[in-house]
């Protein structure tokens, strides 16, 4: 475990469980010890997908694409402590080291 702040509020994490892009981003927030609800969106899950697309279609990567085609785009954390939402897992390790880990906040600060 790394140490970290905790938020006030959980996280919230979209996915489905074979994902590799999900599990990298499942890591970080374990590591971190951040609490988080996984919400799962398994590929038979049309009410649950059409949710997804509606509430946050408009910002995946490809989206037009995406959204023509039903599908979506996974890992989306949702972090309702700072009102962000963030695709690509990359981006969202980076961003809950950043946010909440001791160590990203110290560097933070210093920059």
């Amino acid at each position: 475990a790394t140490a970290s702040r905790q938020p006030q509020k959980p996280l919230a994490l979209y996915g489905y469980e074979p994902s590799p892009f999900v599990k990298v981003v499942r890591e970080a927030l374990c590591c971190l010890e951040l609490p988080y609800t996984l919400v799962s969106m398994p590929h038979g899950s049309v009410a649950k997908r059409q949710t997804f697309l509606e509430n946050f279609g408009g910002d995946m990567k490809q989206g037009a694409a995406r959204r023509a085609a039903g599908v979506i785009q996974v890992p989306l954390l949702v972090d309702p402590n700072t009102g962000r939402h963030l695709f690509e897992s990359a981006t969202i390790v980076r961003y809950l080291h950043e946010t909440y880990g001791l160590v990203g906040a110290e560097e933070s600060k210093q920059k």
